[in-house]
């Protein structure tokens, strides 16, 4: 009856150990976090940026700032296909990587549709 308990106790403890090395393996592949998020909320220029300047244009677009290089998560919650600079984010996805060169990139709900956010990337400080 001993020898039972011991190897139910055993296999328990191998069954945590498993999990928790799943779980270590797991979180090792997702990765450093963004540099910045750009979120998609809905269709008509609804954008919520976490980790980036933002401030508002003139014209009411939002402006975003980061840097060239920086590792940018841009998340689609919205009904429609988005254009941000040189990515296409599906509805219901999202797309991670880099804006690699300083300049002016426009982001919008829909491919013919006014741009109503403005990132702006500058070129990283030496």
């Amino acid at each position: 009856m001993a020898a039972r308990r011991h190897i139910a106790i055993i296999a328990g403890g191998l069954a945590l150990a498993g999990g928790m090395v799943g779980v270590a393996a797991w979180g090792s592949t997702q990765g450093p976090p963004p540099d910045a998020v750009i979120d998609v909320v809905e269709t008509g220029g609804h954008w919520v940026v976490e980790g980036a300047s933002t401030s508002l244009t003139r014209d009411g677009d939002t402006r975003v700032v980061i840097q060239a290089g920086d590792d940018v998560l841009i998340r689609n919650h919205g009904a429609t296909t988005h254009y941000i600079g040189p990515f296409v984010v599906q509805p219901g996805s999202e797309v991670r990587g880099t804006f690699g060169a300083a300049g002016v990139y426009w982001g919008k709900c829909e491919r013919y549709a006014p741009a109503t956010l403005k990132i702006v990337v500058r070129a990283p400080a030496v």
